[in-house]
């Protein structure tokens, strides 16, 4: 005779073993929850402190302020010890950073970090010298991004601070024998008031010009040649000096400005056929006491040529690509007569018309025109001034992102 269960003391039975099941899926979960802390905790904490403690990476956060003594840091750490300090010497007040900024570089610094935060500009880079704890001053790069506490209501700028002093070093080098490399002053040419300057958005850069005396010794005529290796930086840079020794090399013998051109074309296809880089280039010749200009466009953007007896602009083009590319190929003179006194040509690189400000808006042509127009009757150095300094301004917040190079030559009467 088989046993029977009541429903309702199947129920209970059921209902206790569903309790102790429970029970132990319970502490089987606080035992994984124990392992998991032990691995993903307690074992991957020193392994981050091991990974800060050789990073040349310091990482920061301190409290946004208008008011620099009030950017206290919440969070420095632990290898700021690379520089001589200890988290404690910044968490306890014993010092701010902005006291071991570089007194050379204060001003500036403060003053860019106030322009970004004015311009509402939430990732920046800036570059400095700081003074060790030893006394030694090393520059460094900060990176620094702006945080907003939802639950606190507090804004932090946080990021990295990275020694870049060898590296600095090493550019400020180069950038000193570029520098040597690139005309020392605006050329005195009978006939001509001429204004020239490049600006490197690294260091170095890839922009070029120069300006060449006439071979035959006439005081009234000149060479002036702008161009622009692609990229920018060392490798850039150095490319840029071996395009001008060879260049001011063939441009001191016999030959016209195609042959000029395309012997240095020959020369830079070698030179530059494995490194997938190339050189645009306008070769302008002014012959002034024949009221003549010559050209040779290479891929570069055409100059242009204002008159205000017209207030028209006109745009010195031509065929002709790139250098660097067929060693082969043959370049055109292009030219036109009756320069007129007042006249104005303005030579660039593109670092000019295609860097953007906040809104993604590009300068352009047309920007640069307008400033030109409203000042054609200052000097070539004021009018290229004045178009420099709009561009920064309106600019201001972005990086820049290419070289600038700028040439201005306004035609004045003969001596």
């Amino acid at each position: 005779m088989s046993k029977v269960i009541k429903p309702h003391t199947d129920r209970s039975r059921l209902e206790e073993i569903n309790q102790k099941l429970q029970k132990k899926v319970d502490e089987l979960s606080r035992l994984l929850e124990e392992r998991d802390l032990k691995t993903g905790g307690f074992d991957i904490l020193p392994l981050t402190e091991l990974i800060l403690a050789n990073s040349p990476a310091v990482l920061f956060r301190r409290l946004a302020s208008v008011d620099p003594n009030k950017r206290k840091m919440v969070y420095v750490s632990p290898n700021i010890s690379i520089f001589g300090y200890s988290p404690e010497d910044f968490l306890g007040g014993k010092i701010m950073f902005r006291d071991i900024v570089y007194p050379g570089d204060s001003e500036r610094t403060l003053d860019e970090i106030a322009n970004f935060v004015e311009q509402g500009v939430e990732n920046y880079t800036t570059t400095y010298r700081i003074i060790t704890g030893d006394g030694e001053i090393r520059w460094v790069e900060d990176q620094t991004s702006i945080y907003e506490d939802t639950s606190t209501g507090l804004c932090y700028h946080q990021g990295i601070v990275i020694d870049i002093h060898e590296k600095k070093k090493a550019l400020q080098l180069a950038a000193e024998v570029q520098k040597s490399l690139l005309p020392e002053r605006d050329p005195g040419v009978d006939g001509l008031d001429i204004a020239g300057k490049t600006l490197p958005c690294d260091e170095v850069g890839g922009d070029y010009f120069d300006f060449l005396p006439d071979s035959r010794g006439r005081t009234d005529t000149i060479s002036i040649i702008i161009g622009d290796i692609s990229g920018h930086g060392v490798d850039a840079a150095l490319l840029m000096a071996s395009a001008r020794a060879f260049l001011r090399m063939r441009a001191s013998l016999s030959g016209s400005v195609e042959n000029i051109v395309m012997a240095l074309n020959r020369q830079l296809t070698e030179d530059m056929e494995k490194t997938g880089r190339f050189m645009t280039l306008f070769y302008l010749l002014i012959e002034r006491h024949k009221n003549r200009i010559n050209w040779v466009r290479g891929g570069h953007d055409p100059a242009l040529l204002y008159d205000p007896y017209t207030d028209t602009f006109v745009e010195l083009k031509g065929p002709g690509v790139a250098l660097g590319f067929d060693k082969d190929q043959s370049y055109q003179l292009q030219r036109m007569d009756g320069l007129k006194q007042n006249q104005i040509l303005i030579l660039s690189t593109d670092g000019i018309y295609e860097a953007s400000n906040q809104k993604g808006e590009m300068f352009g042509k047309e920007r640069l025109k307008d400033i030109v127009r409203r000042n054609s009757s200052k000097t070539a150095e004021v009018i290229l001034e004045q178009i420099l300094e709009d561009h920064f301004r309106f600019t201001t917040g972005v990086p820049r992102e290419d070289d600038i190079t700028l040439i201005i030559v306004k035609i004045t009467p003969l001596n």
